[in-house]
């Protein structure tokens, strides 16, 4: 039994605590729900609505792959040689898109509706 103990131990400390610290570049506002791809192990997780995301993991050295919708996809490097806390700020990205498809259904019928090419006012919303 104190053996088991011992090797548990010596399994945990061999664990090292990635934080990672996600907000927007311009607002410095924290981003929630981020998704962070950690590889090689192929895990990860999302950021809480502080915008941090912790993961225990073994000396080794990771790539880290931040997507959120809305914002430039970011990639990076990181060797993990003891506990380390990274803060990433992530870039809106304007998107175009080129088409828009709205599919419906009419209230108690079953016949679909759909429309495509639909246009955007040429003045911007405020």
């Amino acid at each position: 039994m104190f053996f088991a103990f011992l090797f548990s131990e010596g399994i945990l400390a061999q664990q090292n605590t990635l934080t990672l610290s996600i907000t927007d570049s311009e607002t410095k506002d924290p981003l929630s729900s981020v998704t962070i791809l950690i590889d090689p192990c192929s895990c990860g997780g999302i950021t809480n609505d502080s915008g941090l995301l912790i993961k225990k993991l073994k000396p080794d050295s990771y790539t880290l792959i931040i997507e959120y919708l809305g914002y430039r996809k970011e990639t990076v490097k990181v060797v993990l040689d003891k506990n380390k806390t990274l803060n990433v700020l992530m870039e809106a990205e304007d998107e175009q898109l080129s088409e828009i498809i709205v599919l419906a259904k009419k209230r108690n019928q079953n016949v679909a509706v759909s429309y495509t090419h639909l246009t955007l006012p040429t003045t911007p919303y405020v």
